[in-house]
């Protein structure tokens, strides 16, 4: 149970990290942060503190490849997730990559209380108060402080926002109730669109944020790298968001709103297999929002196949660049 729970706040690691048959460790991103994945890859990186209304200072990220003015693009993560997850794969298979070679200023986000925005003005993360938040709170205060600071150091009147799961709940929220910040949104793509845990099937995702750190993480890599272990460790993503092993490459492996008042037009792309996110409540979702520009079903994908599946380049990835030209 121990390495269950473990495992759990670290998922997005595994499906970078443990590579079947191999020692995790042998990994060298292992323990590099979003900017350190980035360089790796060889792209030019830069890291920015956003100050929240509430006091949080958010991590974001950005990849400014290329010169001149261009269209910034907003990503941010899903449930206990981090915006490294953008970043994981080879740049082929990479969002954050395609979008930067595509010719997008990439900003990556990372709401309050994730693994890499745990600071705030007056609270530490050892006090109860520091988590007294809620997707709301993270709706209201980090959607608007990232798309504000964005709009302001770029001195872009609109930007383009990409959700994962929460993040597209945030998304909801936010542009629902603040009108002035949704006239700041081009287009809002949603992968997994989730709105509400109603229909949730995964037997671990009721287990709340977990404590993200570097001694968890050595201690992760060095049981996953025994082979009895390493079965279970590579499976571990399986048991949150659905099965779909074929399509993970294990080599590199709310408060309601009213959302019928948002009018950013919405692309939305979900899965069949998907245990957060499953079909009814995609339906349900779909029926509320009022400005659907495409929707597109993948029966055989899980919740976690639109960042790391091998074939989310080829069915997503480059639709996203398409709509967002068109």
């Amino acid at each position: 149970m121990w390495l269950l729970l473990v495992a759990l706040s670290l998922a997005q690691e595994l499906a970078d990290a443990i590579s079947r048959g191999e020692l995790s460790h042998e990994n060298p991103k292992q323990f590099m942060n979003i900017s350190g994945k980035i360089h790796f890859q060889g792209y030019p990186s830069k890291e920015y503190d956003v100050l929240t209304d509430d006091g949080y200072f958010l991590s974001v990220n950005r990849i400014p490849h290329g010169r001149g003015s261009r269209s910034p693009v907003l990503i941010v993560h899903g449930f206990s997730l981090d915006g490294g997850d953008w970043v994981d794969n080879l740049p082929d298979s990479s969002l954050g990559f395609i979008l930067a070679d595509a010719g997008y200023d990439v900003w990556i986000g990372n709401c309050q209380g994730n693994s890499w925005s745990q600071r705030h003005l007056n609270l530490s993360v050892d006090q109860k108060e520091f988590w007294d938040f809620s997707f709301h709170e993270m709706a209201m205060y980090d959607v608007p402080a990232m798309v504000n600071f964005i709009l302001q150091h770029t001195g872009q009147e609109k930007l383009f926002y990409i959700g994962h799961a929460q993040g597209n709940s945030l998304g909801f929220i936010a542009f629902s109730s603040m009108p002035h910040l949704a006239e700041k949104i081009n287009l809002f793509f949603a992968l997994a669109p989730l709105y509400t845990f109603h229909h949730v099937k995964g037997p671990v995702l009721k287990i709340a944020f977990l404590p993200d750190t570097l001694k968890e993480r050595a201690i992760l890599a060095k049981t996953c790298s025994n082979m009895l272990i390493a079965e279970v460790c590579e499976n571990e993503i399986f048991l949150i968001g659905g099965y779909n092993k074929k399509n993970l490459n294990c080599s590199r492996c709310i408060s309601f709103s009213r959302i019928e008042d948002m009018k950013v037009p919405t692309a939305l792309w979900s899965g069949g297999q998907d245990w957060v996110n499953p079909p009814p409540e995609t339906r349900r979702l779909l029926f509320r929002i009022t400005n659907v520009i495409h929707h597109e079903h993948f029966p055989d994908w899980n919740h976690f196949d639109h960042h790391w599946g091998k074939d989310a380049p080829q069915r997503i990835h480059f639709d996203l660049t398409f709509y967002s030209r068109n």
